[in-house]
């Protein structure tokens, strides 16, 4: 359970650094 809740942290925080970079 920790582990995926993790990961979804993860991703989010590359989504959220993706789309900074496209709004740039």
């Amino acid at each position: 359970m920790l582990v995926i809740w993790w990961l979804l942290l993860h991703w989010q925080m590359k989504l959220g650094a993706w789309i900074l970079l496209i709004a740039m």
